[in-house]
Formats: C-alpha cells, sequence, structure tokens
C-alpha cells in the first residue's frame, strides 16, 4: 500500500526545547537559559493541532515531558527518542503507535554517529495499515559524518521499504539538495512529497 490517495499533515519541526532561539550576548550553543518550555510545548501542540496536524515529529525537544505536554495539548500519543549528545526527538501523533524504537541500527553504533536523534515508529493508521515513521536529526557540522549516518538508516530502511508499507522519512536533515545524501534517499525509493505537490 502507498499513502497515495490519504490526507495527512505531517510536520517536522526543530523545536529548539520549546523556547525558539533567544538571543543574548553571552549565548553558547546548547544552552537554552537552563530551563525547557513545557508551556511553550502546549502552546505549540495547540496551534499544531489547529493545522490538522497528524503526525509531528520534534528535534532539539531536550525534555521528554516537553513532548508528552505537546501530545497532551493534542490529545495524541507520543514517542520520545533519547540523544547521546544534547538533541533527542519526539514523535506525537493521533494514530495509535504500534511499536517505536531508538536508533534503530540492530547493532551498537558508532560512537561519533547518531549524536542527534533518529528514531522509528510503526503507527497504525484509520484503515488499519501499518505506517513506518523515521525521525531524524544529522549531524549538522562534517559532512562525512553526516553521510555515513545516511547510508546506515538507509540501510535499515530497505527493510521496511521492502514491506511494501508506506514509510514517511523526515526530520531536521541539515543538508541541501544539492549534496549526496539527498540523491541517496530519492534512489532509495523514497519521494520529496514538498517538491512533489508544490514542485
Amino acid at each position: 500500500m502507498s499513502l497515495g490517495e490519504v490526507d495527512m499533515i505531517t510536520v517536522a519541526y526543530n523545536v529548539y526545547s520549546f523556547v525558539g532561539y533567544v538571543h543574548q550576548p553571552n549565548w553558547v550553543r546548547g544552552k537554552v537559559g537552563g530551563k525547557v518550555s513545557v508551556d511553550g510545548a502546549r502552546e505549540i501542540g495547540e496551534a499544531l493541532l489547529s493545522y490538522g496536524s497528524d503526525i509531528v515529529t520534534t528535534s532539539e525537544s531536550h525534555d521528554e515531558a516537553a513532548v508528552a505536554a505537546l501530545a497532551e495539548a493534542m490529545a495524541f500519543e507520543h514517542v520520545y527518542f533519547e540523544s547521546p549528545g544534547l538533541w533527542p526527538g519526539g514523535l506525537v501523533t493521533r494514530y495509535k503507535v504500534l511499536e517505536a524504537g531508538n536508533c534503530p541500527l540492530g547493532h551498537k553504533r558508532r560512537a561519533d554517529l547518531f549524536t542527534r536523534h533518529w528514531g522509528r515508529a510503526v503507527l497504525e493508521m484509520d484503515d488499519g495499515e501499518p505506517l513506518i515513521v523515521h525521525s531524524v536529526h544529522t549531524f549538522a557540522g562534517w559532512a562525512d559524518v553526516r553521510c555515513w549516518e545516511v547510508k546506515q538508516m538507509l540501510e535499515v530502511m530497505k527493510g521496511d521499504l521492502a514491506t511494501g508499507h508506506s514509510v514517511i522519512v523526515q526530520g531536521d536533515f541539515n543538508h541541501t539538495p544539492y549534496g549526496p545524501e539527498y540523491a541517496w534517499w530519492l534512489e532509495a525509493g523514497l519521494v520529496n512529497t514538498f517538491a512533489q505537490i508544490h514542485g
């Protein structure tokens, strides 16, 4: 089955601890005043719900309580994807979560890979069909690290794509359409739905 004619709104959102960027003269990367905004998460949830969002994946979701608050504001289920660094992720959805896993490599990851987050969840759509969602936040710095991450993810995703079930991959990719990573996603059989819809 493919999503084909299914109307679905998905959102990938780097929430930066649900506080956004705060300009400060002595701002330090990775620090957000030491506080994650649960209230901000609730407000974002209410706004996303008003747009009819079905699935929201978050990057830089530094506190599971905030992801839970986002889900609660939307009356959605949530999954939290831990990060070995400072950049965990989340998934909130109106669909039933059948299974979820963090960094689903099937073996121990290299210490320099997936320092942000990569999570996988299987959801049950309204028609009972499974939908596989990968929430991705690749490395922003060195392209060679990011390329290794993408290659490893695509190796795992081969199994998902081979099932014939619909697969969504979204998140903070930290690359442009001009790098090799973008071509690899397409070569694997994934579709850039934004480009397909908006040209």
